[in-house]
């Protein structure tokens, strides 16, 4: 089967216009997406929920879910405890390039203010950003080469770049506007310096310190063009295109010129620089427009498909004015980069069935069973099916589940384990204006009776890396109230890439245990001895919870529970210490079905 594209007949009608960029994929499998446009300006998401066979172009879209403020051309990404955050903004209504952020809880579709002191208000606009393998967040300042550090779970902002304090010189070298940062598998960030042409730098976690990176052999961002509508005046561009980690651990750079890069992580001492080789250079421009030899990237979006190879995209590079002199490359023209083959960069086929904007427009999210979406601020989002010789992976690239429950129950959250769980790279780019990498386990249970997909809302990851190797790592998996009962096939998805699946089972009945108190006073144990005389009653000590029974099929009334059919054994945890079954049954929900399962 072919490549194909399809445009999505079920977008959100607004009466303003729904103009899609961002995309971010949640951990449950859907996708919000955010309207650039429209009524409220660039606070707008919609939520994409695929249908029961993972289906997103007949999948179900949410009303509006509104930020705070509006904003355009903004860090973001999804937490290790599986919140969305955004971060800066252009274009905002609060003013300037704002510092504000925004976190969203999945669970409630809520959007609330982040906790960002002031002092961090260089953390603004478009800033570079990239998530941690650690759960932090390294973003950057437009202005400067400060970065800045951020703990989700202990909502704590630090300066970074001056070795956790011992030190006040800044390491970072390069200014960091309109860098693209990549997290590498040794758990680095690599940034080609758009202010310094053929540097780049990387940021070390466990040291807090940036250190050099190696030189590019080509330049990769673009710096200045002479402008030849003012006499060859010099304009300042400062672009550069996106970058990904492939599937071999090298990263793959595409400049805003037109070349790209080859980035090969030192073996061992991530201290050390690593080496650049040259990739190749997107086709000859033949446009006529005389700025560039070569099709340009200047901003724009890649992603790695599951079968290794890249999907990028360059333009031809052209004088843009409408908010001063700039330059852009036009139309969005698609590539495909083969790892194997660093001596060519054919155009993919076929192209979209409209691709006439600017490359700094578009955006590519890869979705969890493969095929990839497309947008570009138009009111459209489009879809592309690859062939399926681009979305087969090898079998070493697979994540891997150790230890799954057997039994899961809906209302509870499980931990699963496994390997390479957040696949081996981040698999989107784009750089400084929007971030959607995928690097995190999603969690897919097909029904064996009737076939039908649910994901499982994921969080509590382990690790936010990538290439994770051997290691075990692990998730949290909750199962939704509405769950269906049933027979499963369990699979891990990171990347779009599944593991071979684990049979589960789904049940509507359950037995746990409640401590109410887990400690108790001796002067607490001698007042109940004094006031009562011996033994010390405390009532109640454990709960005992039926989930999926009535009291009646249990044989229970609310009269009976000293002297249930079926007592669970309480070994006593003291010679002193003994458990007596004691107290009234919650009575059925005379409002329930009386088939319906309770607790």
């Amino acid at each position: 089967m072919a490549s194909s594209w399809s445009s999505l007949s079920n977008l959100p009608t607004l009466n303003n216009g729904f103009n899609p960029d961002t995309m971010l994929l949640l951990t449950d499998g859907s996708v919000l997406v955010h309207n650039s446009q429209g009524a409220n300006g660039g606070k707008e998401w919609f939520r994409l929920t695929p249908d029961d066979q993972g289906h997103y172009d007949t999948g179900t879209w949410s009303s509006a879910l509104n930020m705070t403020n509006q904003r355009h051309f903004f860090p973001s990404g999804v937490l290790k405890e599986g919140r969305f955050f955004v971060v800066g903004g252009e274009y905002p209504d609060a003013g300037g390039d704002t510092p504000l952020g925004e976190i969203f809880d999945p669970a409630t579709n809520l959007w609330s203010p982040m906790n960002k002191p002031a002092t961090f208000n260089f953390i603004n606009g478009d800033c570079s950003a990239c998530v941690l393998a650690d759960g932090r967040v390294i973003f950057g300042d437009i202005s400067s080469q400060r970065s800045a550090l951020w703990d989700p779970v202990i909502d704590q902002w630090t300066e970074a770049g001056f070795s956790f304090g011992t030190t006040n010189v800044q390491s970072k070298q390069g200014k960091t506007n309109e860098e693209t940062w990549t997290l590498l598998p040794d758990g680095t960030v690599l940034a080609v310096e758009t202010f310094n042409p053929n540097a780049s730098e990387k940021y070390l976690p466990p040291e807090d310190r940036w250190v050099s990176a190696g030189n590019t052999k080509a330049a990769l961002p673009i710096t200045t063009i002479n402008d030849p509508s003012n006499n060859n005046t010099p304009v300042n561009v400062f672009e550069i295109g996106p970058a990904v980690v492939l599937p071999n651990g090298k990263l793959f750079a595409i400049g805003g010129t037109g070349h790209t890069g080859i980035y090969t992580p030192p073996s061992s001492d991530p201290t050390q620089a690593g080496t650049w080789d040259n990739g190749p250079d997107f086709p000859t421009d033949t446009s006529g427009n005389n700025f560039s030899n070569i099709l340009t990237c200047s901003d724009g979006a890649a992603v790695v498909l599951p079968g290794g190879k890249v999907l990028c995209m360059a333009g031809s590079l052209y004088r843009y004015s409408a908010n001063g002199v700039d330059f852009f490359s036009n139309p969005t023209t698609f590539f495909l980069f083969d790892p194997a083959s660093l001596n060519s960069l054919p155009q993919f086929s076929p192209q979209p069935n409209n691709h006439s904007n600017d490359t700094w427009t578009a955006r590519l999210l890869l979705l969890p069973n493969g095929n990839v979406f497309f947008t570009d601020e138009s009111n459209r989002i489009q879809m592309l099916t690859p062939d399926p010789s681009l979305t087969t992976p090898d079998a070493s690239w697979k994540p891997a589940i150790t230890d799954a429950p057997a039994t899961m129950n809906p209302g509870h959250t499980y931990v699963i384990s496994g390997r390479q769980f957040n696949g081996l790279t981040q698999a989107n780019s784009y750089g400084d204006d929007a971030q959607m990498a995928t690097n995190y386990p999603l969690v897919r249970l097909t029904n064996t009776a009737d076939n039908k997909f649910h994901y499982l809302p994921t969080s509590n990851f382990s690790t936010m890396g990538i290439a994770t190797g051997s290691a075990v790592v692990t998730a949290d998996v909750y199962v939704p109230t509405k769950m269906p009962s049933g027979q499963y096939n369990m699979a891990v998805i990171a990347n779009a890439i599944a593991s071979d699946p684990v049979t589960v089972n789904v049940a509507a009945q359950d037995c746990f245990l409640i401590v109410d108190r887990s400690t108790y006073g001796q002067g607490e144990i001698q007042a109940l001895i004094n006031l009562n005389g011996t033994p010390a009653v405390i009532d109640p000590a454990v709960y005992v919870v039926v989930e999926g029974f009535t009291p009646n099929d249990l044989g229970l009334n609310t009269g009976n529970l000293s002297s249930p059919p079926i007592k669970p054994a309480f070994p006593n945890p003291d010679p002193k210490i003994s458990f007596q079954f004691s107290g009234p049954v919650v009575p059925q929900d005379p409002a329930m079905p009386t088939n319906t399962a309770q607790r």
